[in-house]
C-alpha cells in the first residue's frame, strides 16, 4: 500500500466528520497508512513553496525598494541595482534545470523585475508615459520569460498586466479618452475582447503554453471568468441602458453555447458554475427591470427578488452537485474493484488531482481491505464531494437573499421581532425535515440568516449591548440542532460579529490585530488536532468552529489592515505591540509542535529556520498568521483552507505595501531577508534533509 495522498486523507476525514465512517473504520485506515502527509509530501511541498515564495518576496523587495525613491542613491546606482536583480534571476534560471521548479521561480522573478525596471526608468527620467503604457510595455517585455517558464503563475502575471493596461485605458484621465473614445460600451468591449483572446489562447494552445507537469486549466478558467465578468457587466447594464443593449443577446448566445460545450463536449464543473453565477446575476437584473421601480411596492420587489435568488441558486446547486456525483460515479464504473490493489499500489492510473477522482479509488481500497460493505460504499458514493467554490457561492447567495429579506421586512414596518422569530423557526424546521435536500438546505440557510440579521439589526438599532449579546447567544444556540456545516459556520461567525459590534470602534481597532491572532491560534490548534476529533460525536460542531475561526481570523486581519496602520502612525494605538508579538509566538508554537517527532538534527535545523521566519514576520503579523494557518491545514490535509491561507498571505503582501507602521526601505529589507531565508530553506530541504520523491502532485502543491 502506497502512502495516502493529501486529497485522499481530506476525503476520509470529511466522511468521518459527517458520521459516515466510525471509529473502528478510521483506525483500520490509520493502520494501513497514517492519515497525515508523508515525509515525501512535506519535502516536496516545502521545497516548492519556499522556492516560489522566496522568489516572489525577493522580487517584491526590489519593487518596494524603488518605490521608496531613496534620494541619497544616484540614479545610475538604482539602474544598476534593478538590472542586477534582473540579471541575477536570469543567471539563476541558466543554472537551473530547464522546466524545473527553480527555473520557473527564477523566470517568474525576472518577469516581476522587468516591471520594476520599467517603473524605475519612468520615475528617473519622467518619460511622461501614461500608466497604461507602462503596463502594456511590461506585458510585452515579460513575454520571453513567460514563454520560457511555461508555468501558469507566470502566464497569470502577464494576464494581470494586460488587464491592468486595459483598465487604466478606460479611466477618464488618459488612455482612450485621449483619442476621443468616451463610449463606455466600446471600452467594455475592449476589455471583453482582450480576455476572450486570452481564453482562446489558453483553450486551444494550453498544451503548448504550459509544461506537461503544470495544471493546464487554471489559465483557461481565469481568463474565461474575466471575459464572462465583462460580458455580465455589459448585459446587466444593457437591461437598463440602451447603449449596452447589444450585450444582452450576446450574453444569451455565449451562455447557451458555454452550457452546451462544458456540459456535453468537455465537462468542466467550474466553468459551468461560473456560467450559473453569471446567469443568475443577469436574470436578477431582468427581474428587477420587470418589477419596476415603484417605491410603494418596494417590499414586494425585495421579497420576490430574494425568493428568486434563493430558488435559482438552490436549483443550480442541486444541478451542479448531481453533475459532480455523476462524474465520480462514471469514474467508479471505470475502476474495477478486483484491481484495487494494482490501481493504488502499482499506480496504473494518472495522479489524482481532484476530489472527484479520489472517491472511486478510496472506495476500491475500502472494498479490497473489507473496511466497508457494498451498501456503505454506495452511501459514500452518493454523498457528493463538496467543492469549496460552490460552498462559497451558496453562502454568498444566502447572505444576499438574507439582506433582501431583511430590507423587505424593514420596509413593511411591522412587528420585526415577530418576523425574525418566524424566519428562524421556518429555516430550522426545513433543516430538520429536509436536511438531505440541497435545495431545501439552501432555502433554510437563507431564511435562518435573514431572521438572525433582522433580529441583530433591530436590537442594534436600539443600542442595547444586552440585546446584541442575546443575538450572539441565539446564533450559537442555532448551531446545536443538526443542520449543515455551512449553516453552523455562518452562525458562529454571526455570533462573533454581534459580539464585536457591541465593542466601541476605538477599542476594537486597538485590539483587532490581537483578536485576529487569537482566532487564527484557535483555528490552528483545531486543525492540528483534526485526526483526533473527527471520530468524536461532536465532530460536526468542532468542524464548524474550525472553519468559522479560520474565516473570522482572516476577516479581522483584512478589516483592520486599512485602519491599524493609520492609527499606529498617529500614536493612537496602545496594544499594537501585542499583535506584533502574538503572531510570532503562535507561529513558533505551531512549528515546534510539528517538529516534535523529527530526529534531533532536523529539529535543530528547522527550528532555527522557524525562529528566523518568526523574527522576520514580526513586522508583518498578518502574513505570518496566514503562514501558520498554512502549516496547520497542510498537516490536517484540509485542502480548502490550505488554498485560502496561501492566497491570504499574498493578499496581505500587497496590503503590506500600504502599511504605515514601517518605511518602504525597512519593508524592502525585511522582504529581501525573508526571500533569502526561504530560498536557503528550500535548498536545505532538497539537498540536506532528503530528496523529494518527484514533483508534488496537484493537491500537494
Amino acid at each position: 500500500m502506497s502512502t495516502w495522498r493529501l486529497a485522499q486523507v481530506d476525503q476520509i476525514l470529511h466522511w468521518a466528520e459527517h458520521g459516515q465512517l466510525n471509529v473502528q473504520q478510521v483506525a483500520r485506515l490509520e493502520a494501513l497508512e497514517p492519515l497525515q502527509p508523508s515525509r515525501a509530501a512535506w519535502l516536496a511541498a516545502g521545497t516548492r513553496f519556499c522556492t516560489l515564495a522566496g522568489a516572489l518576496l525577493l522580487a517584491a523587495a526590489v519593487v518596494f525598494f524603488f518605490a521608496y525613491n531613496w534620494d541619497g542613491m544616484h540614479r545610475f546606482a538604482k539602474l544598476a541595482l534593478a538590472t542586477g536583480a534582473l540579471a541575477a534571476c536570469g543567471l539563476m534560471a541558466l543554472a537551473s534545470r530547464p522546466a524545473g521548479l527553480a527555473w520557473q521561480a527564477a523566470l517568474f522573478g525576472a518577469a516581476l523585475c522587468t516591471g520594476a525596471l520599467l517603473a524605475l526608468i519612468g520615475q528617473i527620467y519622467q518619460t511622461g508615459a501614461d500608466i497604461w503604457e507602462l503596463f502594456a510595455a511590461w506585458a510585452v517585455l515579460m513575454l520571453p520569460f513567460v514563454l520560457l517558464a511555461r508555468s501558469w503563475p507566470t502566464w497569470l502575471l502577464c494576464l494581470l498586466a494586460s488587464n491592468l493596461c486595459v483598465t487604466r485605458m478606460m479611466v477618464p484621465d488618459g488612455g482612450l479618452w485621449q483619442f476621443g473614445v468616451q463610449d463606455e460600451a466600446v471600452k467594455l468591449a475592449l476589455w471583453l475582447a482582450l480576455n476572450t483572446l486570452w481564453w482562446l489562447a489558453a483553450w486551444r494552445g494550453g498544451r503548448w503554453m504550459l509544461n506537461a507537469s503544470t495544471p493546464g486549466r487554471h489559465l483557461e478558467r481565469i481568463s474565461a471568468a474575466l471575459a464572462l465578468t465583462a460580458l455580465t457587466v455589459g448585459a446587466v447594464l444593457g437591461v437598463w441602458e440602451t447603449h449596452f443593449v447589444v450585450y444582452v443577446p450576446l450574453f444569451i448566445a455565449v451562455a447557451g453555447a458555454g452550457f452546451w460545450y462544458y456540459r456535453h463536449q468537455r465537462l468542466d464543473i467550474v466553468m459551468l458554475g461560473s456560467l450559473c453565477v453569471a446567469s443568475v446575476v443577469v436574470a436578477t437584473s431582468v427581474l428587477l427591470r420587470i418589477l419596476g421601480d415603484d417605491w410603494r411596492a418596494l417590499s414586494f420587489i425585495l421579497f420576490v427578488t430574494a425568493a428568486f435568488v434563493l430558488g435559482a441558486t438552490g436549483y443550480l446547486a442541486v444541478w451542479l452537485k448531481n453533475l459532480i456525483r455523476q462524474q465520480h460515479q462514471r469514474d467508479m464504473a471505470a475502476t474495477d474493484p478486483r484491481n484495487a490493489d494494482e490501481v493504488i499500489d502499482a499506480k496504473l492510473v494518472p495522479r489524482i488531482t481532484t476530489r472527484i477522482n479520489v472517491v472511486p479509488h478510496l472506495l476500491a481500497t475500502f472494498r479490497a481491505h473489507d473496511i466497508a460493505d457494498e451498501a456503505q460504499c454506495q452511501r459514500l458514493a452518493n454523498l457528493a464531494p463538496g467543492a469549496a467554490w460552490l460552498t462559497a457561492l451558496q453562502a454568498l447567495a444566502a447572505w444576499l437573499a438574507a439582506l433582501l429579506l431583511t430590507g423587505a421586512f424593514f420596509v413593511l414596518d411591522g412587528p420585526l421581532l415577530f418576523f425574525a422569530v418566524v424566519l428562524i423557526a421556518v429555516g430550522m424546521a426545513l433543516f430538520w425535515r429536509q436536511r438531505d435536500s440541497a435545495f431545501m438546505n439552501q432555502l433554510a440557510l437563507g431564511l435562518s440568516m435573514a431572521g438572525q440579521l433582522l433580529l441583530a439589526f433591530v436590537w442594534a438599532d436600539e443600542s442595547r449591548d444586552a440585546h446584541l449579546f442575546a443575538s450572539a447567544v441565539l446564533a450559537l444556540a442555532l448551531t446545536i440542532p443538526r443542520t449543515s456545516l455551512l449553516h453552523r459556520s455562518l452562525c458562529m461567525a454571526m455570533a462573533v460579529g454581534c459580539g464585536l459590534y457591541s465593542v466601541p470602534d476605538r477599542y476594537f481597532l486597538d485590539w483587532a490585530g490581537w483578536l485576529g491572532v487569537v482566532f487564527v491560534a484557535l483555528a490552528t490548534a483545531l486543525w492540528l488536532a483534526r485526526r483526533h476529533w473527527v471520530v468524536c460525536p461532536q465532530a460536526g460542531y468542532v468542524a464548524a468552529l474550525a472553519h468559522s475561526a479560520s474565516f473570522i481570523g482572516l476577516a479581522i486581519f483584512l478589516l483592520a489592515q486599512h485602519y491599524v496602520g493609520d492609527l499606529f502612525y498617529d500614536g493612537k494605538l496602545t496594544h499594537y505591540g501585542f499583535y506584533q508579538w502574538a503572531a510570532p509566538l503562535v507561529w513558533l508554537a505551531s512549528a515546534g509542535w510539528l517538529l516534535r517527532a523529527l530526529p534531533r538534527r532536523e529539529q535543530i535545523v528547522l527550528a532555527a529556520a522557524a525562529v528566523v521566519v518568526g523574527a522576520l514576520g514580526y513586522g508583518a503579523p498578518a502574513m505570518l498568521s496566514c503562514l501558520t494557518l498554512t502549516l496547520a491545514t497542510f498537516y490536517a490535509c484540509q485542502r480548502d483552507w490550505l488554498v485560502r491561507s496561501v492566497a491570504g498571505a499574498w493578499v496581505f503582501l500587497g496590503l503590506f505595501y500600504y502599511s504605515l507602521t514601517q518605511t518602504l526601505l525597512i519593508k524592502s529589507a525585511t522582504l529581501a531577508a525573508a526571500g533569502v531565508a526561504l530560498l536557503a530553506l528550500a535548498w536545505l530541504i532538497r539537498y540536506r534533509l532528503g530528496e523529494p520523491s518527484g514533483e508534488p502532485s496537484g493537491e500537494q502543491a
